[in-house]
C-alpha cells in the first residue's frame, strides 16, 4: 500500500485583534454620546439650540464631533473585518 498522501496544513484564520475591536467600540461609544450630548443640550437650551453650549463648545460642535468619531469607528470596523 503507498502512504496516504500529505494533507496541507490547515489554512488558520488571521490572528483575533481584540483590542482593536474594543478601541473601535470605544470610539463608537464615544460618538454617541456625544451626539445625544449635542442633541439633549440643544433641545434644553433657553433660547435658540444654536445658542446651546457643552463644556465650553458649541453644542452642535459637539454633535458634529459625535458623528464623525461614530462615522470613523463604522470605516475602521469595516476595514478590520474585510
Amino acid at each position: 500500500m503507498s502512504p496516504a498522501p500529505a494533507s496541507p496544513p490547515p489554512s488558520t484564520p488571521p490572528p483575533a485583534r481584540p483590542v482593536l475591536y474594543t478601541l473601535v467600540g470605544l470610539l463608537a461609544l464615544i460618538g454617541t454620546i456625544l451626539v445625544l450630548t449635542g442633541v439633549i443640550a440643544g433641545l434644553r437650551a433657553k433660547s435658540s439650540p444654536r445658542d446651546a453650549i457643552v463644556l465650553g463648545f458649541a453644542a452642535w460642535q459637539v454633535a458634529t464631533a459625535g458623528v464623525l468619531c461614530t462615522l470613523a469607528a463604522g470605516l475602521w470596523l469595516h476595514r478590520l473585518v474585510k
